[in-house]
C-alpha cells in the first residue's frame, strides 16, 4: 500500500547509516557511503511528507475511497511527463 515504498526508503537509508559507520571505522569508502546517504536522506523525507498528508487527510473523512487515494496526483493522465514513474501505486496512462 503507501507504506511499502516508505519501509523500503527507510530500509535503505538504515542500510547507508550502516555503511557509513562502517566507512569511519575503515572497512568501506567514505565518499561512496556520504554520497548514497545525502541522495537517501531527501528521497525519504518528501515520502514521509506525502504519506502524512494522505493519512491526515483519512483521518478528516476527506477520502472516503481507496481508489482515490492510491492513485499518484496528475493533472492531465495523456501528458507522461506529469506522471512519476517511480511511485509503484500509480495507474498508468494509456
Amino acid at each position: 500500500m503507501i507504506t511499502s515504498r516508505l519501509n523500503n526508503l527507510i530500509r535503505a537509508y538504515r542500510i547507508a547509516k550502516q555503511q557509513l559507520g562502517d566507512a569511519n571505522r575503515g572497512r568501506a569508502i567514505l565518499s561512496i557511503c556520504l554520497r548514497r546517504l545525502n541522495r537517501l536522506r531527501p528521497i525519504v523525507l518528501a515520502e514521509l511528507k506525502y504519506v502524512a498528508a494522505l493519512v491526515n487527510l483519512m483521518r478528516r473523512g476527506l477520502l472516503k475511497r481507496k481508489a482515490e487515494w492510491m492513485r499518484f496526483p496528475t493533472q492531465n493522465p495523456q501528458n507522461r511527463s506529469q506522471i512519476i514513474p517511480s511511485h509503484p501505486n500509480q495507474e498508468t496512462a494509456t
